[in-house]
């Protein structure tokens, strides 16, 4: 396929965190054929061909977020006055996901955070042929 070609239709996508990167996806999938929901705390921003949703996600949502496809959560590190043990990244998770009517087919996490660790469990070792 050439590389603009998607071998899944785009659908609808959930941008957590819709800043730059955020934004630039989020005009990729329009281009596609996707529709685009942006969160973030000031949308004010984004372009008008994105349905917009204002919310802080590290608090729990007071709405219920509409069905999608897929989500991409983009959120930015938090201030440095959190500290090593912030579970800022977990509340915005659980957060979204209690407001979502259904879990989507994907979700993606980005993390522009340098040196961070991420809990969870360990990939596969690779396999030797």
């Amino acid at each position: 396929l050439p590389s603009h070609e998607s071998p899944r239709a785009v659908g609808s996508l959930l941008i957590v965190g819709c800043g730059r990167l955020g934004t630039a996806l989020g005009r990729l999938v329009l281009a596609d054929g996707g529709a685009v929901i942006g969160i973030r705390r000031n949308p004010g921003n984004l372009p008008e061909a994105f349905t917009t949703i204002a919310a802080d996600v590290t608090q729990p949502l007071d709405i219920a977020l509409p069905p999608i496809d897929s989500i991409v959560f983009t959120l930015p590190p938090g201030s440095r006055a959190t500290g090593p043990d912030d579970d800022t990244y977990q509340r915005a998770l659980a957060n979204v996901d209690s407001a979502l009517a259904a879990r989507p087919s994907r979700v993606v996490f980005v993390s522009s955070t340098r040196g961070a660790a991420v809990a969870g469990p360990s990939p596969a070792p690779p396999r030797h042929r």
